[in-house]
């Protein structure tokens, strides 16, 4: 877009700000023009613009809107271009459907009167059996955010995560999607009716996905308890995996430590319930943390990205251990790698890291 190149060359020669401001109110004078032709319509109890396109073809809008965007993000308030990013999101065109999502994530807030006429063309994106398009609906949701719009696109992001034919990449963006609209309007959620569909997602082959569904688990749990419990056997199971039979792609090692993010995950949400009771489930976890607490802090490399994985993995091994029978064998190794990294010449914050970990468990109150 030579029009767009030029616009932001112009605002990068400008020595003052007197000028910057001048080039970009005559800019934004110009796109007025190009927009008008608009009149008052009255569309669901709300007064909005509606463009009429006035001639302008999709690449025009998509140049224009570029500029509006640009004007936006060097902090300049805008008032312009809403109803023309509304219409872009419809474009068959992946360049100006990208733009159209870029301008509505910016633009609108939540509470902005315009998404209510969004919502039907996200809901078709979300639909179309087309990864790219269902991406930029999800980021779309998951930035803007609003509770009208998880009370109508909730539903339809479930189904993306929990289908069958649904991409790895797009099942991790509609797990994170979830979590994002849950943190924000829990009260608009079936979570217990949701459950057992997103717990068996946390048995996927992709790492990636188990990681993103793992952490809308963790959240949920946390409100819903027994409605979650049985994630409790799924975390057992992949840790066991990982730790016991090394089952991992070379991808999720990140130095030379096996997907530590989710190891932690798993771990921590064994600690949002009671001590595990069930004969087979406790031996499986107890060789998981015997595995994992035979690392010796003296064997580790000087490389502080290895030393902070291993140890964020063990600390959390720690805590349940200490969690489950502080009278256990195991705790009584924990006991022995802490006197470890007391006498470490590394920096105390090791230990008071690890004695802030294991004298605060995670298991909510209700479930003591």
């Amino acid at each position: 877009m030579r029009g767009l190149t030029q616009f932001i060359a112009d605002i990068r020669a400008s020595r003052v700000r007197e000028l910057e401001e001048k080039r970009i109110n005559k800019e934004m004078a110009h796109i007025r023009k190009k927009f008008k032709g608009k009149r008052i319509r009255k569309c669901r109890g709300i007064y909005a613009d509606r463009a009429l396109d006035g001639g302008l073809d999709g690449y025009q809008k998509k140049k224009y809107l570029s500029k509006i965007i640009f004007t936006y993000i060097l902090g300049y308030k805008v008032d312009i271009g809403h109803m023309e990013a509304v219409n872009l999101i419809s474009s068959p065109k992946y360049s100006e459907k990208q733009i159209g999502y870029l301008a509505v994530t910016l633009l609108m807030h939540e509470n902005s009167d315009f998404l209510r006429l969004v919502v039907n063309s996200i809901r078709k994106d979300l639909d179309e059996n087309n990864e790219i398009n269902n991406c930029l609906a999800l980021h779309a949701i998951a930035n803007v955010g609003g509770k009208e719009m998880a009370e109508a696109l909730a539903p339809d992001v479930h189904r993306l995560l929990i289908s069958p034919t649904s991409r790895s990449f797009v099942k991790k963006k509609a797990a994170l999607t979830l979590l994002r609209l849950y943190r924000k309007h829990p009260e608009v959620f079936p979570a217990e009716e949701w459950a057992l569909r997103i717990i068996s997602i946390m048995d996927d082959d992709d790492l990636g996905v188990v990681v993103s569904v793992t952490s809308l688990v963790m959240a949920l749990a946390q409100d819903h308890l027994d409605s979650y419990k049985v994630s409790c056997q799924k975390a057992i199971d992949r840790l066991h995996k990982i730790v016991i039979d090394k089952e991992y792609s070379p991808e999720y090692i990140y130095y030379k430590v096996p997907t530590p993010w989710l190891q932690v995950k798993l771990l921590r949400l064994l600690q949002y319930y009671p001590p595990i009771t069930d004969p087979a489930m406790r031996a499986t976890i107890d060789r998981v943390l015997q595995a994992i607490l035979s690392h010796n802090p003296s064997d580790s490399a000087k490389n502080v990205q290895h030393n902070n994985a291993i140890n964020a993995v063990l600390f959390e091994a720690i805590s349940l251990a200490i969690h489950h029978d502080t009278q256990s064998p195991l705790v009584a190794t924990a006991a022995g790698l802490l006197a470890k990294f007391i006498v470490s010449r590394e920096t105390n914050g090791i230990f008071t890291r690890a004695s802030e970990e294991t004298s605060n468990h995670y298991y909510p109150i209700s479930a003591r």
